[in-house]
């Protein structure tokens, strides 16, 4: 399925194109990372993740606010709460699904079980 991390508002915060290979590398060992595609003309660093879980295929767009997932709601949950942790607890984030019907406040407390569950239901 496919997800939205962003801020909540319109914002001047962004994070580096950099700084994000760097930390995947670090802390989602085998990620692969690309980008950016012609095709996703958007979209700046491009990564795909396999795990027993399936594939995450994840990309952050140029302006360095917001990622977009695609993949199981356990490794989206997972990545969800890692990034959380990656950006200043005073950046408020939130984690959509493609049509916005499902909405989840990324506190910096949060878990990947609590992610799990508000988007299962």
């Amino acid at each position: 399925m496919f997800y939205v991390i962003c801020p909540p508002r319109r914002t001047d915060w962004h994070f580096d194109r950099e700084l994000l290979i760097e930390r995947l590398i670090a802390d989602w060992p085998g990620v692969q990372i690309g980008g950016p595609e012609a095709a996703l003309s958007s979209r700046d660093v491009v990564w795909s993740y396999s795990s027993d879980a399936g594939v995450l295929e994840g990309s952050q767009d140029r302006a360095g606010r917001a990622h977009y997932l695609d993949g199981p709601v356990s490794l989206v949950a997972r990545y969800a709460a890692w990034w959380r942790g990656q950006v200043p607890p005073d950046q408020p984030l939130m984690l959509c699904d493609d049509g916005y019907n499902v909405r989840v406040n990324l506190d910096p407390d949060v878990t990947p079980e609590r992610i799990s569950e508000q988007l299962q239901g």
